[in-house]
């Protein structure tokens, strides 16, 4: 099988002798592209930013339901081995029950197609992981932002003052039983690496993932740098073989 990875532009034409496509990353997703594979019959699997209206959905569900292909619309987080492995220790009960879980995603501020939403792409594939680890969507949700003059509202990015680019976002979710979530997505800071930190806390245990904990310092001469390891590129290989 072919699979062909979306690159920063996606285009409307489907590649010749092709199988399968996997449009990925944070570029804006051509509906009509996806329309197109999957009326030529070829499977597709988005896991891009930003995400797909529910109108959209239903009218794309209908076409590969007509076309007899699968449309599959996936977070690649849930993929990452990190994420994945908390997961697998709440499936096995070593953690008790849930009752928080707490992330962190802080990343500079990117011109990028789809960033600026009112909703951020990264924000949202953290509240997916969060409903995914209790299993069951929360009962109250309750969301800030934080805008230039501090208050409470809509963002207006100011291309002439960095500090003040991007979003800054925090949620709250209520699950019954007791359980709760706090979300946080900050856009932004400087140029440069990102960071995340998500944990999981339980009635018996613990489990956490911190981008700080796989950093390795290099040596060569002055300042050392942090280099951060990537997981992306098993989570994508996951994400594809499933």
């Amino acid at each position: 099988m072919t699979v062909t990875e979306s690159s920063d532009s996606i285009g409307t034409s489907v590649p010749e002798q092709c199988d399968a496509v996997v449009l990925h990353g944070r570029e804006v997703i051509s509906r009509t592209m996806i329309r197109e594979c999957l009326r030529n019959r070829v499977a597709v699997l988005v896991s891009a930013e930003p995400g797909l209206s529910s109108q959209d959905l239903s009218e794309l569900l209908a076409t590969a339901q007509v076309a007899g292909v699968p449309l599959c619309i996936a977070n690649p987080d849930r993929f990452l081995p990190s994420r994945r492995l908390i997961s697998e220790q709440l499936a096995a009960g070593r953690l008790g029950e849930l009752g928080l879980v707490r992330s962190h995603r802080w990343e500079p501020y990117s011109k990028s197609p789809g960033r600026g939403t009112p909703i951020p792409g990264p924000l949202i594939r953290d509240l997916d992981l969060t409903t995914w680890y209790f299993g069951r969507s929360a009962e109250v949700v309750y969301a800030v932002e934080r805008t230039q003059s501090g208050n409470l509202g809509a963002m207006q990015i100011d291309e002439r003052n960095p500090s003040l680019r991007g979003q800054l976002i925090q949620v709250h979710l209520a699950f019954s039983g007791g359980g709760m979530a706090v979300v946080d997505y900050n856009s932004r800071l400087p140029e440069g690496s990102s960071y995340q930190f998500l944990s999981a806390i339980g009635s018996a245990g613990l489990a956490s993932s911190d981008s700080h904990r796989n950093t390795q310092l290099q040596f060569q001469g002055g300042l050392p740098r942090g280099i951060s390891s990537d997981e992306s590129l098993r989570g994508l290989t996951s994400l594809v073989q499933s």
